[in-house]
Parts: structure tokens; C-alpha cells; sequence
């Protein structure tokens, strides 16, 4: 039986987790705005030219995307907490798969800071030519996009596990629980056709595939944000049950 202090920390935890959630979702037009709007996919000299007319705005999305990624330890932590009393282990393979996620998505970051760097004309980089820049901006840039494909792996995987939990233990409506199991799927299958079929059709769509998991991810975080998770309370015995029964014993009089 699970006591009160747990399923007040259980739902505590999933307010925090749909707060990280809607978080991460409202994250996505900033960096749309920001650092994707200025990068230019295989096109290093482009790309060049508008960090260097838009530098603040760059390091913007550079510091929003860091912001965001933290975030994400903090939901992984928060989803643990949410359904670890419903399996332990399930919950730690959750967290085991989740955690890859965020860390390659501050290594993206890196690559996002070296194409800022490269692209300011850093005195460390003067030795190097304009054609050596623009190869490392593209390096950079195909680093960032391979370290995001990996990403996306982990976060598709590792949400598997703990969206089976709040399946099993009927912690949110079934339906939006199973949309976004199926939202993820989704966005593995992207991720491996990424990995064994780069530019294939499959994979120009990724934003495609993706983006269902991103209307989950905001539709669940306001419903754990603000109804929590429906955990059920423990029984406790009424005072007439808590009381012990009597038994009046009568012994025969003796004559």
C-alpha cells in the first residue's frame, strides 16, 4: 500500500514533470526564431553571414536551447518520482534511457557554440582561412545534426517506459497515454531511418514525425501541470472497524 507522504511526492512530481513539458514545447518557436532561423543547411558561408549580421540573436537560441535541455534533467527526475512507486525497475530503465538525451543535446549545444565562435571571427581561429572556416562551420553543423538525430533515439525510447507506467497504473486518460506511446514510436522510427537512410524521403519528413510527439508533450503537461495524476488513496478502516469487537463471554453460575 502506497502511504499518503508517497503519493503527495507522486503528484507533486507530476505537476513538475507537465511544467517541464510545457516548458520544452514553448521552447521550440524560440529556437525556430533564433538559432535554426539562422543556420543554413549545407550552406557554411550562409549560415556564416547570419550569425555575424545577428550575433545576440544567435547566442540567444544558444542560451534558450541550454535553459531547455536543463529542463529536461529535471522532468526525467520528476517522471521517476511520478512512477517509480508503480515499478521500480521500469522507472529506472526510463530514467537510464532518458538521461543520454539531454547530455547529447548539450553536446549539440557545443557544436552550436563552436559554428558562433568560428563565425565572430574568434582570435583563436585567425590562423585559418575563409574556406577552412566555412569546412569547420560545416563540420560543426553536421556534428550538431548527428548528436540531435541520436537525441531523438533516446528520447523516443526512453519515454516508452515510463509512458507504460502511467498506462498501467491509469495515472492519465489511456487514450492520450497511448497517442503519445504511438507519438514516440514514431519518432524512433524517425531517428533509425535518419541513422540507416540519411536524405531518403523518410528522412526529409522528420519534422513530420516528430511533431505529434510534440502536441502530446504539450496536451500531457498541462493535464499533469493541472490535474496531477489520479492516484488512488489508501483505505483506511472506519472507527467502528477500528474498534476490536468484544465477545461477552457468559460462565454457567455456580451452585
Amino acid at each position: 500500500m502506497i502511504s499518503d507522504s508517497t503519493i503527495a511526492s507522486q503528484r507533486q512530481a507530476a505537476r513538475i514533470a507537465g511544467l517541464a513539458y510545457v516548458f520544452g514545447i514553448l521552447y521550440v518557436p524560440v529556437y525556430l526564431l533564433t538559432s535554426a532561423g539562422l543556420t543554413v543547411a549545407n550552406d557554411p558561408a550562409a549560415t556564416i553571414a547570419n550569425v555575424q549580421a545577428n550575433p545576440v540573436l544567435f547566442r540567444v537560441g544558444i542560451l534558450s536551447t541550454l535553459v531547455m535541455f536543463m529542463s529536461v534533467f529535471v522532468l526525467i527526475a520528476a517522471l521517476y518520482v511520478t512512477v517509480a512507486p508503480v515499478n521500480r525497475n521500469l522507472a529506472l530503465l526510463g530514467l537510464v534511457l532518458r538521461l543520454p538525451e539531454a547530455t547529447l543535446g548539450l553536446v549539440a549545444l557545443v557544436f552550436s557554440l563552436l559554428v558562433s565562435q568560428l563565425a565572430s571571427g574568434d582570435a583563436s581561429w585567425a590562423g585559418f582561412g575563409p574556406q577552412q572556416v566555412q569546412a569547420l562551420v560545416q563540420l560543426a553543423m553536421q556534428g550538431g545534426g548527428a548528436a540531435g538525430t541520436v537525441n531523438l533515439a533516446f528520447m523516443g525510447l526512453g519515454s516508452l517506459p515510463f509512458l507504460y507506467l502511467f498506462w498501467t497504473a491509469r495515472y492519465a486518460p489511456r487514450p492520450l497515454v497511448g497517442f503519445g506511446m504511438l507519438a514516440n514510436v514514431l519518432a524512433l522510427a524517425s531517428a533509425f531511418t535518419s541513422i540507416l537512410a540519411p536524405g531518403s524521403a523518410v528522412d526529409g519528413m522528420q519534422m513530420v514525425l516528430v511533431a505529434p510527439v510534440m502536441v502530446f508533450e504539450l496536451v500531457f503537461g498541462l493535464w499533469l501541470a493541472i490535474k496531477s495524476i489520479d492516484v488512488p488513496l489508501p483505505e483506511r478502516p472506519s472507527d467502528q472497524e477500528a474498534l476490536p469487537t468484544v465477545v461477552a463471554v457468559h460462565t454457567p453460575a455456580r451452585r
